[in-house]
């Protein structure tokens, strides 16, 4: 079952995350990158949904804790350039689940 992989996937990346949160070395970083990677290809070659998610938020995880204050700094437009990538990529998503394959 997708779930009983997908699970234990998600907990043990909340784990590293809030490691990463409470002691900021890279040791707890290369283990985050390497476990979201690790799911997102697992769950990419068995089709695995909930891996695929819980791999893609513990390396977006990751990211955003190595980062840091430093996404603070990012001006304003930044944000506003990934909001508008992130809504066509979804716009795109939706219309292609909602469209027939073949409208013949």
């Amino acid at each position: 079952d997708a779930v009983a992989v997908g699970l234990p996937a998600g907990l043990v990346g909340a784990f590293v995350v809030s490691q990463q949160l409470a002691d900021r070395s890279t040791a707890w970083v290369s283990v985050g990158f390497a476990l979201g990677l690790a799911a997102v290809v697992v769950g990419a070659q068995l089709r695995f949904r909930t891996d695929l998610v819980a791999g893609s938020g513990l390396v977006a995880a990751t990211v955003v804790t190595s980062l840091g204050d430093r996404l603070a700094e990012l001006p304003g437009w930044a944000w506003m350039a990934l909001g508008g990538v992130l809504l066509v990529g979804l716009a795109i998503r939706v219309e292609r689940s909602v469209t027939p394959k073949n409208p013949g």
